[in-house]
């Protein structure tokens, strides 16, 4: 009954914030019993991009001022024009963008869920999927956080210089897009958020260990296309 009662309400919707990344099976817990949809970690991953999206704005533009896609100098400029006219629509569809991108990824990985478990449920999947972001987002926001305020705008001279990882990143080839994507995807914050989705497999839909393995694996693939389409793009 205590255990209902923490994990219900305006208590549970902050608890599990906080759960996810120290006590997972509390939320899964909260998951299979249905306390629990998808909203809820979609309205902290909406607040977590808003606030990357709004630090991102200074570093974007040191990009496009470093012109990795040798655009003309009159291109250039219109570009930065256009970029500072639209900052604050980027912000505004940031939410919108992680929702439409995560339920994409989640229905292209809910395919082998489907096919090996037996009780397996995409409201579900999709809640497990979203809490996992929480904790690949926190560690994008932490990177952002330290190009800006920790290293420095003036210090980016290269796209490079653009990025911070927790992991393999600074061994990304810039001449190799989706090799540098591959190293970038071996995240600290990337691979426990994959782990994270592994264990949910387990615990919600009684999925063997190989089995939540071979259902991780799809995303972490998606993940490195995404990463790799942002630096074709040029990204950091």
């Amino acid at each position: 009954m205590n255990n209902e009662v923490e994990s219900g309400g305006v208590g549970g919707f902050f608890s599990r914030f906080s759960w996810i990344f120290y006590s997972p099976s509390r939320v899964f817990e909260d998951i299979e019993r249905g306390a629990v949809g998808w909203w809820q970690p979609y309205i902290w991953l909406g607040v977590i991009n808003l606030i990357v999206a709004y630090i991102s704005i200074p570093v974007q533009r040191a990009i496009m001022l470093l012109n990795p896609r040798n655009l003309p100098e009159e291109t250039l400029e219109q570009g930065i024009e256009s970029f500072e006219r639209f900052a604050t629509f980027g912000i505004v569809v940031a939410p919108i963008a992680v929702l439409v991108t995560a339920l994409i990824t989640a229905l292209i990985g809910y395919v082998l869920v489907s096919i090996l478990a037996t009780n397996a449920n995409f409201k579900r999947f999709f809640t497990i999927y979203l809490y996992s972001s929480i904790v690949a987002n926190v560690g994008y926001l932490l990177s952002v956080l330290i190009v800006v305020y920790v290293k420095g705008i003036e210090t980016i001279r290269t796209t490079q210089d653009a990025a911070f990882s927790f992991g393999l990143g600074f061994l990304a080839p810039p001449e190799n897009k989706f090799l540098g994507a591959c190293f970038r995807s071996l995240d600290l914050f990337a691979i426990w958020a994959l782990v994270i989705v592994g264990m949910g497999l387990v615990q919600v839909f009684k999925m063997t260990r190989n089995q939540a393995i071979w259902c991780v694996v799809p995303l972490w693939l998606i993940s490195v296309v995404m990463i790799a389409l942002g630096r074709a793009l040029g990204g950091a």
